[in-house]
């Protein structure tokens, strides 16, 4: 959980000691830790020199406590919920033609990436899986935090629902971008 959003991420934790590091997976990227410690069941990172802090102590096997200003609360990874088919493939590009975003939408095995664009801002990849019903992606770099759902429709277009903690979710329709098959 980031703040009230439940965001998957995978944060990455190796060595012990003065040689401890994290990392931040999303998707392709992956963000290092500038600073690490573990003592006393606490766990803090630094991410950059002004970048966000992880303060968190870890009880049985969940870390909880902060993420920059957020509390934040994270638990092992389980890919239980993620095992099947890809989905439909829905790799390509997409216009939200109302609020004027870009979708671009590959596929890496079985998990979707998308890069999404919007007012001049790239926020991406966000990744995830197909669940059977609809695509559940995530974004998560430390600072900033999403979840963008994709559902096919009948008309070969796209339910799109964005959420990012503490605002009220946007519901649009993608459809694929012109002369783009």
């Amino acid at each position: 959980m980031y703040g009230k959003l439940k965001v998957p991420f995978t944060l990455k934790l190796d060595g012990k000691g003065a040689t401890l590091a994290g990392v931040l997976v999303n998707g392709d990227a992956h963000v290092p830790s500038t600073s690490a410690s573990f003592e006393s069941n606490r766990l803090q990172l630094t991410f950059g020199a002004d970048g966000p802090k992880l303060d968190a102590k870890l009880a049985g096997e969940e870390l909880k406590g902060t993420f920059g200003s957020q509390p934040f609360t994270a638990a092992p990874y389980c890919t239980c919920g993620m095992e099947g088919v890809a989905g439909p493939s829905i790799a390509g590009a997409w216009e939200v033609r109302e609020s004027g975003w870009r979708l671009d939408i590959k596929r890496k095995g079985e998990d979707t990436l998308v890069m999404l664009s919007r007012a001049g801002q790239d926020i991406g990849p966000l990744n995830g899986r197909y669940d059977g019903l609809s695509f559940q992606l995530h974004y998560f770099d430390g600072t900033r935090a999403a979840v963008l759902e994709l559902e096919e429709r009948k008309d070969g277009g796209l339910d799109v629902v964005w959420t990012e903690p503490g605002k009220e979710p946007v519901k649009a329709k993608a459809v694929r971008a012109a002369g783009v098959r």
